[in-house]
């Protein structure tokens, strides 16, 4: 209970700093269906994720950052917390995640995407703005979990983030230059975006297969260990 107490506590915080600093950004310039599509590709990343293990660390992966990145580089605003939320939510809920997880991922997208936001859009917007917005994003994100994790297991908060920060940065390294890569093909060719389709696949198909030997290793091991 006390866990509990603590990580709603944190959660409610990240909300009302998400709800100022969105304020602070302005909604945005976009037509009524952009953060629609933004929220449909937030869920789709958001539940096509790839669960990797790294000895004790078990990792989730998605391509929730490039689609972001993709949005700040065209247009900046409040309009895209809005729609990382929405697709969050509607990710969580299919995954059929518990109330307090559901909670705390909405609260802390929010922040991360809010301060991104303002960040992206204080800077004009287009890639550096995005790219500036995509650091932060991460930071925050990083740190947010660091907490929950620190809460939630009674585990220092500061190794953890040290040991957890390498891996996220190359991940969201990755996801960012596709985004910022998807951003320009938008812009120059939009047709040439299908030519991500099939790598995103096959990257996407090999993570998932590495996440299944691994289970079933980590299951032989146990059965063997057990007998």
């Amino acid at each position: 209970m006390l866990h509990a107490r603590r990580l709603s506590t944190l959660t409610a915080a990240a909300l009302l700093a998400a709800g100022l600093l969105a304020a602070l950004t302005g909604w945005g310039a976009v037509p009524w269906w952009a953060p629609l599509l933004l929220a449909a590709g937030v869920a789709l990343s958001e539940v096509a994720v790839v669960h990797l293990q790294f000895g004790r660390q078990r990792w989730t992966l998605s391509l929730t950052e490039g689609v972001l990145g993709t949005a700040w580089v065209l247009a900046s605003g409040a309009w895209t917390v809005g729609a990382v939320v929405l697709g969050v939510l509607l990710a969580q809920l299919l995954r059929r995640q518990p109330r307090l997880k559901v909670c705390f991922n909405a609260a802390q997208f929010a922040l991360a995407a809010a301060a991104g936001a303002l960040v992206a859009e204080r800077l004009g917007g287009g890639i550096p703005g995005a790219l500036a917005g995509l650091l932060v994003f991460w930071l925050l994100n990083l740190s947010l979990v660091g907490c929950a994790v620190s809460i939630t297991s009674d585990r220092p908060l500061v190794p953890l983030l040290l040991s957890s920060a390498p891996l996220s940065a190359a991940h969201a390294a990755g996801n960012a230059s596709l985004g910022l890569l998807a951003a320009v093909l938008v812009q120059t060719q939009p047709l040439a975006l299908l030519g991500l389709v099939v790598p995103l696949g096959w990257l996407w198909a090999s993570y998932d297969q590495q996440t299944q030997r691994e289970s079933e290793a980590t299951l032989f091991a146990e059965l063997t260990n057990g007998q």
